[in-house]
C-alpha cells in the first residue's frame, strides 16, 4: 500500500513536471517565433532602410553631379568675369594714362599761358602805373594884353594834357607824384615894352625869362623871351609863372605866349 501510494506521487510529480516541460516548451517556442518576428521585422527595416540610403545615395550622386556642374559653371563665369574686369581695367588705366599724359601737357600749356598772362600783366600794371604817374601840359593865352601889371599869369587855353596837376583857372601845376619835372616858358613882349616873367616853385623863382624893348628905338618890334628849368618836385609841391617886372604881353589864337610842363619817366 506505501508502495503504490509511493508510485501514485511519483506518477503525480511526472505528470506535473511533464505539464511544466510542456508549458516551458510552448514558452520557447513563443520566445522563438518572436525572436524569428523580430528578426524578420528587422532584417525588413534594414532592408528598407538600406534601400532609401541607395535611394539618397543615388539622390546625392545626382546632386552632387549638378552641383559640380553648377561649380563649374561658376567658375566658368568667374572666369570670364575676372577677364572682363582685367581688360576693363586695362582699358581704364590706358584711358587714364593717356588723359593724364594730356593733363600734363594741358597743364603745362596753362602754366605757360599764365606766366605769360602774369607778364602781359605785369606789363600792363607797369604801363598803367608809367601812364598813370606821367603828367604833361601845354597851357597857352589867346589874345594880348597891353597894360597888364598882374601878378600871376594865368594860361586859360590847355592845348595838351596827360594826367593832371594843371589848373587853367588858376594857372598853377600842383605836383600829383614825386618826381623830376621839366618846365618851359615862353613870352612875347607887347609892342614897345618889356615884361620879366619867373617859373616859380612853392613862391621861390627859379629861373626867369625876359622880352627886352629899347626904347630908344623906334622900329616896330615884339620880342621873345623864353626859359626852362628842371625841377624834382614832391607830392603837392606848385608851380607857377610870376612877373617879375614889365608890362602886357602879346599872343594870338595860335598861342605865342605859352606855359608847359612834364614828368621825367
Amino acid at each position: 500500500m506505501e508502495l503504490e501510494t509511493k508510485f501514485q506521487n511519483v506518477s503525480d510529480n511526472v505528470s506535473t513536471l511533464h505539464g511544466q516541460l510542456n508549458v516551458i516548451q510552448k514558452e520557447s517556442d513563443d520566445k522563438r517565433q518572436n525572436l524569428q518576428d523580430s528578426q524578420t521585422e528587422i532584417t525588413e527595416n534594414l532592408n528598407r532602410t538600406v534601400a532609401k540610403f541607395d535611394t539618397q545615395f543615388t539622390l546625392s550622386e545626382q546632386t552632387q553631379q549638378k552641383f559640380s556642374s553648377a561649380l563649374a559653371s561658376l567658375e566658368t563665369a568667374q572666369t570670364k568675369l575676372s577677364k572682363s574686369i582685367d581688360e576693363n581695367l586695362n582699358r581704364t588705366v590706358a584711358k587714364f594714362d593717356v588723359q593724364f599724359t594730356l593733363s600734363e601737357h594741358t597743364q603745362q600749356k596753362f602754366s605757360s599761358a599764365l606766366a605769360s598772362l602774369e607778364t602781359a600783366q605785369t606789363k600792363l600794371s607797369k604801363s598803367i602805373d608809367d601812364k598813370s604817374s606821367h603828367h604833361a601840359f601845354t597851357a597857352g593865352i589867346i589874345s594880348g594884353n597891353d597894360g597888364w601889371t598882374g601878378d600871376t599869369l594865368v594860361f586859360p587855353v590847355v592845348i595838351y594834357s596827360e594826367g593832371k596837376g594843371y589848373n587853367p583857372s588858376t594857372g598853377i601845376f600842383t605836383a600829383p607824384t614825386a618826381g623830376t619835372y621839366v618846365f618851359y616858358i615862353s613870352v612875347q613882349s607887347a609892342y614897345q615894352k618889356h615884361i620879366f616873367l619867373d617859373i616859380v616853385l612853392n613862391g621861390s623863382s627859379k629861373v626867369r625869362a625876359f622880352a627886352w624893348y629899347d626904347s630908344g628905338n623906334s622900329v616896330r618890334i615884339y620880342q621873345t623871351g623864353t626859359n626852362l628849368v628842371i625841377l624834382h618836385l614832391q607830392t603837392g609841391d606848385r608851380v607857377w609863372v610870376k612877373r617879375y617886372s614889365g608890362t602886357g604881353y602879346l599872343s594870338h589864337v595860335i598861342s605865342s605866349t605859352t606855359f608847359s610842363g612834364f614828368k621825367l619817366n
